[in-house]
């Protein structure tokens, strides 16, 4: 029925479309229209309806063709539509391998502009496949919604083996999908054949490299980077600029302890090896944790070469002390620094290419070995050894190197205590040593016990009676005289008396008279020597000054 409207009806009287078919046509079944190609005998060739519940094209027999101008067949197969569900767009086979094969390129455009032109087969150029996304702003989006940690949206690097490619490895980028670890970035290796789940490569211990986009950090063997650079293993490089740069690292553990750094020299052959670490900042790490420059030149044994030398320049904080000991390590080109603990951060540059083999919190650890035949334990320290309790100091392996040590006391001809310095006058932590001769600490063969700090002696000595030695006296006698009265015998005749002292003459017979001498006085005194004052208890003597280091 051919409407004045220009609509055509075939089976009906009122056509509501250019075109409408209602019924049975060639072979027709009611609710299945179709139309036959009486030329190409294969079958029924479309069927318009909805006997199935859908409308769509439909082929019995072969596949349906879409094709292009040339003639009264379908001369260009532009789109082909196979049975069990293969399309095939322009290229050019009766039966595409695969689900969709195309050929030539695979341009999307949305309007003019291409969104997409880059998906192009192996043999355009030598075998190569490409995917190629061109324009002023190009995106790859690969997406995942999962409530997941690890595994989520991944891209897959395989290499497989032409001969057997069920043999295959393969690099595999994944983000870990809405869960804990949605920031992370992982790369696994996978080398198990036949595992086609690309999550095989992501797993807890596995990951090669993970980057952090939350925090800003990359870590290399491990699954949670708790730094910047994050490296969980051994750290080599060929350049000779990697120690130029400044680097850092930090050690954990407790504040109280010194826990002992291994620090391997790869340019050993070339001399010494120089470190220097720092801390400029006082502040660094937390408040008033205290700054320091530390210098060390070292040439480890190595196995028995006897060239092992170390020395260590140190300027800290007063009071801070972060260095505690520098050794040798005999068997390898290695030396070992003990560090303060805590999470104090050191900087470090070195002359040689060299790397931090061990920074980690351990009480006992390896510089060589693993306790096996010719290992080498060292163990973290609690106590600061002497030699290291100094704001500044200057060690090498033979011990002090033209330094004076906190508390030494020297000798000092000034009139002014230089800087680092005090006068022995009692102030600023010193003994008074004003006037006072030193004694040494101890007791010596047959002598008292003397303590350190006691003081004693004394300028002059006033010595007592029993203390004199022996001694004479001067003795100063004027001389001295006595009288006595007596008669003297006159010449003349005897008178015969004895009544009188002396009588005259010398017929009668004598007898002894005993007279008193009058009284005088000798005169005689013994001198008087001394005047009461204790004498000098001093040797010869030149006047310096004591001072102290502090």
């Amino acid at each position: 029925m051919l409407r004045s409207n220009g609509n055509v009806g075939v089976g009906t009287a009122f056509p509501t479309a250019k075109l409408e078919v209602q019924q049975v046509l060639i072979n027709g079944v009611s609710g299945r229209n179709h139309f036959k190609d009486i030329e190409k005998n294969d079958g029924i060739g479309l069927r318009v309806g909805t006997a199935w519940g859908k409308y769509g094209i439909y082929a019995e027999n072969g596949p349906v063709v879409i094709g292009g101008l040339g003639g009264t067949k379908l001369q260009d197969e532009h789109v082909t539509i196979t049975t069990d569900g293969r399309v095939m767009l322009a290229a050019g086979a009766a039966i595409p391998p695969g689900k969709l094969m195309v050929g030539g390129r695979t341009d999307i455009h949305q309007g003019p502009t291409p969104i997409f032109n880059g998906l192009k087969a192996e043999n355009s150029d030598n075998g190569r496949a490409e995917l190629v996304l061109s324009s002023a702003y190009s995106d790859l989006v690969v997406a995942s919604s999962f409530q997941n940690d690890w595994h989520g949206s991944t891209l897959t690097f395989a290499a497989i083996n032409p001969v057997n490619p069920g043999e295959y490895r393969k690099f595999v980028i994944n983000q870990g999908n809405w869960g804990a670890r949605k920031q992370m970035l992982s790369f696994g290796y996978n080398d198990i054949n036949g595992a086609e789940n690309p999550h095989v490569a992501i797993n807890p211990g596995t990951n090669i490299m993970v980057l952090d986009g939350l925090n800003k950090r990359l870590g290399i063997g491990t699954d949670n980077p708790n730094t910047t650079l994050h490296v969980a293993g051994e750290i080599s490089t060929d350049s000779p600029y990697m120690s130029k740069t400044r680097n850092h690292f930090k050690v954990d553990g407790s504040i109280n302890k010194w826990y002992p750094v291994v620090i391997e020299d790869l340019d050993w052959y070339s001399g010494n090896l120089e470190i220097e670490l720092t801390r400029a900042s006082i502040h660094l790490d937390s408040t008033l944790r205290g700054s320091m420059v530390a210098k060390f030149t070292a040439h480890s044994t190595n196995w028995g070469h006897e060239s092992a030398y170390w020395e260590a320049k140190v300027r800290q904080s007063p009071g801070k002390r972060f260095v505690n000991g520098i050794s040798n390590v005999y068997h390898a080109p290695r030396i070992v620094i003990w560090l303060k603990g805590g999470g104090t951060t050191y900087h470090w540059t070195s002359n040689h290419k060299m790397r931090i083999l061990d920074y980690f919190a351990l009480d006992v650890k390896y510089s060589y070995g693993t306790g096996g035949a010719n290992s080498e334990q060292v163990n973290s320290k609690t106590v600061i050894s002497p030699e290291y309790n100094e704001d500044s100091l200057h060690l090498d392996s033979h011990g002090l190197v033209g330094q004076m040590r906190r508390g030494m006391i020297v000798i000092w001809t000034g009139s002014l205590s230089p800087t680092g310095w005090a006068f022995c006058d009692g102030t600023n932590g010193t003994p008074d040593l004003r006037g006072r001769f030193v004694l040494g600490a101890g007791q010596g063969a047959g002598l008292t016990n003397r303590i350190s700090n006691q003081t004693g002696g004394a300028e002059s000595v006033a010595l007592s009676t029993g203390q004199l030695p022996a001694h004479n006296h001067s003795l100063n006698d004027p001389g001295h005289f006595h009288t006595w009265t007596a008669s003297r015998q006159q010449a003349g005749t005897d008178d015969n008396n004895n009544t009188r002292e002396f009588s005259r003459g010398d017929r009668g017979a004598s007898d002894t008279v005993s007279k008193n001498t009058d009284t005088k006085p000798t005169g005689i005194s013994i001198n008087n020597t001394g005047s009461n004052q204790g004498h000098e208890n001093m040797p010869p003597f030149y006047i310096l000054a004591y001072i102290m280091k502090l």
